[in-house]
């Protein structure tokens, strides 16, 4: 009785370590299916590319599909080999799918450079065409609406001897909508005045304003041929006397010095006569001399000593005149007129 008693004990141990054993193992069981799955979920969710590029892969499968306890690190150690065997040495493509996707993408963009240059062309076409056409439209422009008169002009005469000295008229366009300028230029003098075009009982005319050489009043004018090729202009009176002035590039006249000049220190710098006439005379270290005097501006060559005034310049042709000076204390007698210096 007690054997038999003994003996249940021993049964019943053993059967409680059998029971221990089977809920070990099915807990081990258990662990290995989460992990199975858990490594099931990340082999879908994976790259399509990396599964195919595996030759590891092919091997792995069987060994899922048979089972074992260590599934869970043999699945593992596959993924760290799949991944490891994704390119040979050097970086070089494992297999054909690599190179075929390497091939794709070079040729993406090629062709997205050839569609960004396709875009650059016609951009630089039509950047050449509105700059051809602005450059169309100013010579259309000058060629057919500009009738501006401002420019250099001599007055056509076909007899004229071509080695005597010119009388050239320099038209200036008008500042801020004031009269425009009008010089003559002859030898060494320098004549300005204003010109401007007026409405005269609905007829357009142009009135001049050149008093030093007697050309003033207003005219009649006309405007020939173009900005590109030159202006022609036509003043008359009512009496129909004309001058046609043509384009012309002005040519300064170049005067010798005086030989031997001297000079007199107390005769330097700017004198103006007190009578009110408006002359001015400006001596300079270098014997040069400016005259001005009512609109005229005469450049000259001087040479002064002891009283003795010489001065040279040039007209139709070359002029020297002579004259007398003294000082009156801080006055200047000059052809019997005074004249006071004045700081410039």
């Amino acid at each position: 009785m007690d054997d038999n008693n003994n003996l249940m004990l021993e049964t019943s141990g053993d059967d409680e370590e059998n029971r221990e054993l089977i809920d070990e193992k099915s807990n081990a069981e258990i662990q290995t299916e989460n992990i199975s799955e858990e490594i099931s979920k990340e082999a879908e969710t994976a790259p399509d590319e990396i599964l195919e590029r595996s030759d590891f892969d092919e091997g792995c499968g069987d060994e899922q599909a048979e089972g074992s306890e260590d599934e869970g690190g043999a699945e593992l150690q596959k993924e760290d080999e799949t991944q490891a065997g994704l390119f040979e040495a050097e970086g070089e493509p494992l297999n054909a799918a690599t190179e075929a996707e390497t091939a794709d993408f070079a040729e993406q963009t090629t062709e997205k450079k050839k569609k960004k240059g396709h875009w650059i062309m016609p951009s630089v076409i039509i950047a050449i065409c509105v700059l051809v056409l602005g450059i169309a439209g100013g010579i259309s422009y000058l060629w057919f609406f500009d009738n501006s008169i401002e420019g250099t002009y001599v007055i056509e005469n076909p007899d004229a001897d071509e080695q005597a000295i010119k009388n050239y008229y320099i038209f200036e366009a008008p500042n801020d909508g004031q009269k425009g300028t009008l010089k003559l230029l002859f030898g060494s003098l320098d004549f300005e005045g204003t010109y401007e075009f007026v409405n005269e009982n609905g007829t357009s005319k142009i009135a001049l304003d050149l008093m030093a050489v007697n050309l003033y009043g207003t005219y009649n004018y006309r405007v020939e041929g173009n900005k590109l090729t030159g202006h022609k202009i036509e003043i008359s009176d009512d009496a129909g006397n004309a001058m046609n002035f043509v384009p012309a590039s002005y040519q300064k006249v170049e005067l010798e010095p005086i030989k031997n000049a001297k000079m007199d220190s107390k005769l330097v710098g700017t004198w103006q006569d007190t009578a009110g006439y408006g002359i001015k005379y400006t001596f300079n270290d270098d014997n040069t001399l400016i005259m001005n005097s009512s609109g005229m501006t005469i450049d000259c060559y001087y040479s002064a000593a002891k009283g003795d005034l010489q001065v040279k310049y040039q007209a139709e042709e070359i002029v020297e005149n002579k004259a007398n000076y003294s000082f009156d204390k801080d006055a200047l007698i000059l052809n019997q007129m005074e004249f006071k210096k004045v700081e410039e």
